[in-house]
């Protein structure tokens, strides 16, 4: 994946009324009614993506339900395909090859996405995009062209007037009582309330809210609750655990009223995001994913050059974003609970397993100190704080670098005296380097830059980078950072690690697996050479996709097993008519 600048990746995002989410890829199953049918009826259908083609991240369905547009592997590329809900046609929307999370406008005619650390807007029939500004972390599109934001995963709302003008905040969190930021807005129709989620770790204690724009003023809606949306119907609904519940709406007091019903089960969630897989057109058409089609367990495999692949045994089930150490031994990696991620260590060769973390927020994007004695990970505080625990768990995790902002991707000189780290602050990242020793730190290098990594002998540092809307991977001498910049990929990158003793730069471009020669002493390039295709799971960011062994020669990835990539989607008509009658049989009525 594109390596995205705020956390847990896939982000920038739900576009309520527009019914954005983090989701799917490209359908080809028209859904329709025969002439005969009921139209108040509810119906279900499920849709499937194209032969060859699969999920990758979000997708937006218009406010009239005529169009889909979604975030697909399309022939190998990942790219937006854009379908009019009365054609069965997909086209691929140019433009948009390694963007993420695509949103469509209200009148159905553009489209807002994500590329690298920018948010643009684009005509989905085609034509030139256009930049208005750092790419959002969340957002609601109004008709009339505002835009209700959140900057950054720890920022409050803002008001954008126009496409392209600055922002003006409308909130602060308070970080005092634990809440991170304020995320997933939604205006209401009196133009004056908006309702958006309290975000605190672990999500299960974060609250839906409602802001009075004119007094400035907001409290809470629902407690211990997620993701709330107020219906056309006038109903509140909201996430809790894999839960849609729905509960009365009064919008003269803005008040929820009565008891919270569960309106639908199971549905697939992006936890570090409090964010259900759903959206909904303003007629009642419900899109979703499967919790059991979209959490299928993953496994870690052994790639060799060619992409031939082995598995790597004793590893839990559902297993990703793996790590080696240095000497080889060990592989760090991160598993899924019940509602987090923590980190696990195994030894290859006595295929044992040590659990570092346990709990208390999701644990993420781990790494090992040179000695490969300590694994280094993101652990939610709610802001992401850098941790290092010895490899046995023979004593308690240490905190290295804490601070408001979220700190990703640590990479150690050889020596281990000095630490490269990204801090997510505001919306787009950057480096910094911290001497472990006096604890002195400072930023590095320009915005929008991540993934970094030293070569082995510490006299080169590779990166991502991504200020003119895609992402490169990039070399530069150390430890001065300037002068000669060498771009090392050429049709875009991220994750990039050495090889081979600093004489092979390894990244990912899509879905490839790419080797570049490189020259360590006298800093030449050669040509990129796609190794193998493969589709890595990323459920979250940040975090590295893939590891490889010091001499190149093998590759582990966190895969699902062949054919098991989300390819259903649900779609239920006449949703909101469901939702009245659960609402109904709650009180002991008939439907409204």
């Amino acid at each position: 994946m594109a390596a995205p600048t705020a956390r847990r990746a896939w982000l920038p995002w739900a576009v309520a009324g527009v019914a954005s989410v983090v989701a799917v890829a490209a359908f080809g199953v028209a859904i329709t009614r025969g002439p005969e049918a009921d139209a108040r009826a509810v119906t279900r259908s499920s849709i499937f993506l194209n032969p060859g083609d699969h999920m990758l991240g979000s997708f937006s369905l218009s406010r009239d339900g005529r169009v889909l547009v979604v975030e697909a592997s399309n022939g190998g590329t990942a790219r937006f395909m854009a379908r009019r809900m009365d054609r069965e046609a997909w086209t691929p929307i140019a433009g948009t090859d390694d963007a993420r999370f695509p949103a469509v406008s209200p009148d159905g005619r553009r489209l807002t996405f994500r590329k690298a650390a920018l948010q643009l807007v684009l005509p989905i029939d085609g034509g030139a995009s256009q930049t208005i500004g750092p790419g959002f972390f969340s957002s609601d599109w109004l008709p009339d062209g505002r835009i209700i934001l959140t900057q950054s995963y720890s920022s409050g709302l803002s008001l954008m007037q126009r496409e392209g003008d600055a922002p003006t905040r409308l909130t602060t969190p308070d970080t005092n009582s634990g809440v991170l930021g304020h995320w997933h807005a939604q205006m209401l129709p009196d133009d004056r309330h908006v309702v958006f989620t309290s975000y605190r770790t672990p999500a299960t204690s974060s609250d839906v809210e409602v802001l009075d724009i004119k007094t400035g003023e907001h409290r809470v809606l629902v407690k211990g609750a997620a993701y709330g949306r107020v219906l056309p119907t006038g109903d509140l609904i909201f996430l809790r655990g894999r839960t849609i519940f729905a509960v009365e709406f009064d919008a003269r007091s803005v008040e929820a009223k009565g008891l919270p019903v569960p309106v639908l089960d199971g549905v697939a969630v992006y936890d570090t995001e409090a964010r259900p897989y759903l959206a909904y057109s303003d007629d009642g058409t419900l899109v979703y994913g499967i919790e059991s089609r979209w959490e299928a367990p993953t496994a870690l495999e052994w790639f060799d050059r060619s992409g031939r692949r082995t598995a790597v045994a004793g590893a839990n089930a559902s297993a990703v974003a793996p790590a080696l150490s240095p000497d080889g031994r060990l592989v760090a990696y991160v598993e899924r609970g019940a509602d987090d991620w923590d980190v696990w260590v195994l030894a290859l060769s006595r295929r044992t397993r040590t659990r570092l973390t346990t709990g208390g927020g999701s644990d993420l994007g781990v790494t090992w100190t040179p000695d490969s004695k300590e694994v280094v990970w993101s652990a939610e505080r709610p802001a992401f704080h850098l941790y290092a625990r010895v490899a046995d768990a023979s004593l308690p995790a240490r905190v290295l670098v804490s601070g408001e902002s979220d700190l990703f991707y640590p990479a150690f000189t050889p020596d281990g005296g000095t630490m490269v780290y990204n801090e997510a602050s505001g919306s787009v990242d950057r480096l910094r380097r911290r001497d472990l020793a006096s604890g002195q730190d400072e930023p590095i290098l320009e915005a929008g830059s991540n993934y970094p990594v030293f070569s082995p002998d510490g006299r080169w540092f590779a990166y991502s980078s991504g200020p003119s809307g895609r992402y490169e991977v990039y070399v530069v001498p150390y430890p001065e950072l300037t002068g000669r910049r060498l771009q090392v990929s050429t049709q875009g990158g991220s994750d990039p690690l050495f090889a081979k003793g600093g004489r092979e730069l390894i990244y990912r471009s899509g879905l490839s697996v790419v080797s570049v020669a490189f020259d360590p002493a006298t800093g030449t390039l050669g040509t990129p050479i796609e190794l193998f295709k493969q589709t890595v799971v990323v459920p979250f960011s940040p975090s590295r996709g893939y590891t490889v062994t010091a001499d190149g020669q093998r590759f582990m990835i966190a895969t699902r097993p062949d054919g098991s990539e989300p390819r259903e989607l649900v779609v239920v008509t006449n949703w909101f008519r469901e939702v009245r009658e659960k609402l109904a049989a709650a009180r002991g009525v008939g439907p409204r």
